[in-house]
């Protein structure tokens, strides 16, 4: 099964936001993330949240096509993303649909979450459409094919905890090799690789550690 998460905020990609959910078995929405759903008419499943930030055009169009809603009071120890994530079976894939753009403290807490829940075994996945993040804990490994423009490709690697860096990082397929190497916390030395010459696919893999793996057009 493939989950569908949408969060609120700006910089979303519609066209992609149609493409994953055309894959997907359901789709939530947190709040106002049900704004861009709709106006990239994607069939949303379910709204979770207290409804303090969509629009009333989009609450409007929820209700009068039997939309259901599940409504929290604003006053909640978990974000409406958090909660939406909740409610989707453990066994299933996720693809956190969120905004790398505007409020960064929404953006760095459903980094973090995304983070957390990785290391607590859900398949997961960030995107706004544009830049790709992937999340690595302990003995580890991700990779991804069928790039279809590798060479307009930037990945940069960041480990997030500073007392659980990313230790034993090894790659496949990227112009500046390294193996068995320690990403230090706070540094950017490890930022702004490309796809090597003639590969369409890269690898990267942990032995210990947290990592955040980001792919993203050159560029921006």
């Amino acid at each position: 099964m493939i989950a569908a998460v949408i969060t609120g905020g700006p910089g979303i990609d519609c066209d992609v936001l149609r493409e994953i959910a055309g894959s997907s078995d359901i789709i939530y929405c947190a709040d106002s993330g049900a704004d861009t759903a709709v106006r990239a008419g994607i069939p949303v499943t379910k709204v979770f949240g207290d409804m303090d930030s969509i629009s009333s055009e989009t609450l409007e169009y929820l209700k009068r096509n039997n939309i259901p809603l599940e409504i929290y009071p604003e006053d909640k120890d978990l974000t409406d993303t958090e909660i939406c994530i909740r409610e989707i079976p453990e066994d299933a894939e996720i693809m956190l649909i969120m905004s790398l753009t505007g409020r960064i403290d929404h953006v760095l807490t459903n980094l973090d979450l995304a983070m957390r829940l990785h290391g607590e075994g859900r398949d997961i996945t960030a995107t706004d459409g544009v830049t790709d993040v992937f999340f690595l804990k302990g003995d580890d490994m991700i990779g991804v094919t069928g790039l279809i423009d590798p060479v307009g490709l930037s990945v940069s690697l960041i480990s997030p905890d500073e007392k659980d860096i990313a230790r034993g990082a090894s790659c496949e397929g990227l112009y500046y090799p390294f193996e068995n190497a320690d990403i230090p916390y706070g540094t950017g030395h490890f930022n702004s690789n490309s796809i090597a010459p003639g590969c369409d696919a890269f690898k990267v893999s942990i032995k210990e550690g947290k990592l955040m793996v980001f792919v993203t057009l050159k560029g921006l």
